[in-house]
């Protein structure tokens, strides 16, 4: 303790309080006398209470309830989050929707017997203007043996070992894989090309028959040189190679078969296809090159990366499938606008009028004949 509080003690034991005599009534009562007199004046204006234990323990059992309220809170919360998910995704599979892609999906079903284009060409020509007369077109039929999407030349060498395979990714999604001789074949292709000579192609397809790419590059090389015979050979080649690399279970004519084109393995496949198309088109073989078309946009139709939109209405129109091309159109619609085209806004009028329909009468997103016109030309 500081000496002047013990000297302030010693003055108020020398004036005691209960003396008299020292004191009036009137006199107003000493204020900051004592240093513990001022604590109690400060304290007494706020007062403070000590808490005791049990109401710690209330409060924390307080504390204890408000965290609960605030996790179910939370909870409750991510429920409602996951439940609305769940939402936008069943949205994806109402009944309409997957009515609709079931639609396409029958719609897109490729009927085996018209892709022989030779076979189109007999019915349309005869077979004595094609190649002979009737046995001897038996026999070649014999010799030939009948692929997924080409027929098998005996001339071809035998696939074995090419270094490509399939793989399914589920829900009907599949992929082509490379091996690794393959890769390096691949590496040695890439060389070629910067090479700027044919021939280091045609050395890569002596030692490897059945390299995609290199059939691809070559048989482009022969079009422009004006032998078809030879690129068309080649580029048939290029299917065969990926008909026996087929996985047992993709079967690309039932509609459901998917490739994804954004993979570089893919692509092959569409590209082969999509010129095969073309050439079998100028021989004047439309309904076999509509079924192509079906094949091809079949492996992606939602996203088609080689817009066979664009020309499967003209093979219609051409192999007179006025129905398949209506339909089409109804199916695809809806997602893809395809009323903003101006293929369809000239061949589906044009199909509604060949087929017997009134063209006229149509709602907001047909037009007819004279309007397409009047749009498009």
């Amino acid at each position: 303790m500081s000496s002047r509080v013990l000297r302030k003690l010693k003055k108020g034991s020398e004036n005691p309080l209960d003396d008299n005599d020292n004191f009036s009534d009137n006199d107003e009562p000493v204020t900051g006398g004592s240093v513990f007199s001022e604590f109690s004046n400060c304290f007494s204006a706020h007062s403070i209470t000590i808490p005791s234990s049990d109401d710690n323990s209330h409060d924390q059992c307080e504390s204890f309830k408000s965290k609960k309220r605030k996790k179910k809170k939370s909870k409750q919360k991510g429920k409602i989050g996951i439940t609305y998910q769940l939402d936008n995704i069943k949205l994806s599979n109402e009944p309409g929707i997957a009515d609709q892609s079931k639609q396409v999906i029958d719609l897109l079903k490729v009927n085996i017997k018209m892709l022989n284009h030779v076979g189109e060409l007999s019915r349309l020509f005869g077979s004595e203007v094609i190649g002979g007369s009737e046995t001897c077109l038996r026999r070649k039929r014999s010799r030939v043996k009948h692929g997924m999407l080409v027929p098998v030349k005996s001339t071809w060498p035998p696939t074995v070992r090419i270094g490509l395979s399939m793989e399914p990714l589920g829900c009907g999604l599949y992929t082509f894989v490379h091996s690794k001789e393959y890769q390096n074949i691949q590496r040695s292709f890439y060389n070629a090309l910067e090479s700027m000579n044919p021939n280091n192609l045609s050395g890569i397809l002596y030692e490897n028959p059945y390299h995609i790419d290199s059939l691809l590059q070559l048989s482009e090389i022969m079009m422009h040189q004006e032998d078809t015979t030879v690129g068309t050979d080649l580029l048939e080649r290029a299917l065969h190679a990926f008909q026996s690399a087929f996985h047992p279970s993709f079967n690309p004519f039932n509609g459901s078969c998917r490739l994804d084109f954004k993979r570089q393995v893919n692509r092959g496949l569409f590209v082969a296809l999509f010129r095969y198309i073309l050439k079998i088109s100028e021989r004047g073989c439309y309904r076999s090159a509509l079924e192509y078309c079906k094949l091809l946009l079949s492996l992606d139709y939602e996203d088609d990366p080689l817009t066979v939109l664009l020309m499967i209405d003209c093979y219609a129109i051409y192999s007179r499938q006025y129905r398949f091309l209506i339909d089409l159109y109804d199916s695809l619609n809806g997602s893809r606008n395809l009323y903003l085209l101006p293929n369809f806004g000239l061949s589906i009028p044009l199909a509604r009028k060949l087929i017997g329909e009134d063209p006229e009468k149509c709602d907001g997103n047909k037009m007819s004949v004279d309007e397409s016109v009047s749009v498009y030309v």
